[in-house]
């Protein structure tokens, strides 16, 4: 409107003013046409990116949130990365919660960094023996996405509306840096370092601040992506968290929906026995004797890893001041 009125208030000293002004007129027209029809066009051209149809789409105040559904499958994606399939997401968060539990005397009190589609939540609440969980969160869109939409309460079960829950939408960095709390168990249920902001929740930094919180007898398990399709990457946060003084125990697991992505670093002030373990609790995919295989790697997902000159490379810790995990990262999917 304002590019129109100077139009007209300079219409003598301009030439082609019929030409600026069927373009103006044109742009205009599609401004209003965008200001009532944009969010449909927008779902259009979304659609176009993902295979099953769209169900809700959100732009939060830090990323954009997306479901879809197909039949029985509901997925959910941040920022365009698939987060979860309703088909196996069992299969991810029961690796992740119950060799943690199993290895921890007395859970009663649990921290989950991330964790906003009630998931990791979920599993925790099947153990009568905890007593509070901390969740904290960035988002609080995907929060409430999680306690309103049908499709998420239903495979969560509710469980960020159970009263064990306590659910804080800070930055997990923030909240370990204030917090005097200490904990049994910690799940660190977070995206990929695949930013600089995420990049801080992956360094020796972070790592040792939860190894500040974690009661003696605690443990840790920690998301820390593919060792197959981002190896070095993996094998970067196993070496971070070890350089905290954690002793530390290596697991992936076959997750469907993503091909072979749960890498997990476990981690504690004790050495990890798997031999002792005793799961308890009803599960789909894991037991006692499946944890084990979890820990075997084969050649091409383990930590020796070769350079072009066929030595062993030497896998390095990822600081605050160097982050080494932002380049890995970009060149690991170079190849995918």
């Amino acid at each position: 409107m304002v590019a129109l009125v100077v139009l007209y208030l300079f219409r003598k000293e301009l030439r082609k003013k019929l030409f600026h002004g069927l373009f103006g007129g044109i742009i205009a027209l599609l401004l209003i046409g965008g200001l009532f029809f944009g969010e449909s066009i927008a779902l259009t051209f979304e659609q176009k990116i993902y295979k099953d149809p769209i169900i809700h789409l959100e732009e939060s105040s830090y990323q954009k949130i997306i479901l879809t559904k197909r039949d029985q499958d509901v997925r959910l994606y941040l920022d365009g990365s698939l987060q979860l399939s309703s088909i196996d997401e069992h299969r991810y968060h029961e690796v992740l919660v119950h060799p943690t539990i199993a290895n921890t005397d007395s859970p009663e009190k649990i921290l989950v960094l991330g964790g906003g589609d009630g998931l990791a939540a979920r599993e925790l609440l099947k153990y009568s023996e905890v007593e509070e969980i901390i969740l904290v969160d960035l988002d609080p869109a995907v929060v409430e996405l999680a306690n309103t939409n049908p499709y998420l309460t239903e495979l969560n079960e509710r469980s960020l509306m159970n009263s064990k829950v306590q659910v804080l939408n800070r930055d997990a960095f923030e909240f370990l840096e204030e917090s005097e709390a200490w904990f049994d168990a910690i799940i660190v249920d977070l995206p990929d370092p695949n930013n600089e902001s995420l990049n801080k929740l992956y360094t020796k930094e972070f790592y040792s601040l939860i190894r500040n919180h974690l009661k003696p007898s605690g443990t840790a398990m920690i998301q820390a992506t593919s060792p197959v399709f981002a190896r070095e990457v993996y094998w970067t946060i196993s070496n971070t968290v070890e350089a905290t003084g954690l002793f530390v125990e290596n697991l992936h697991v076959d997750v469907p929906s993503f091909g072979n992505w749960g890498g997990f670093v476990m981690a504690s002030r004790e050495p990890i026995d798997f031999d002792n373990l005793n799961m308890e609790v009803e599960t789909n995919y894991l037991d006692e004797d499946t944890v084990n295989s979890l820990t075997a790697f084969g050649k091409d997902e383990d930590r020796n890893i070769l350079d072009n000159n066929g030595e062993q490379k030497n896998i390095g810790v990822n600081t605050l001041i160097d982050p080494l995990l932002i380049p890995l990262y970009e060149k690991s999917w170079d190849y995918y």
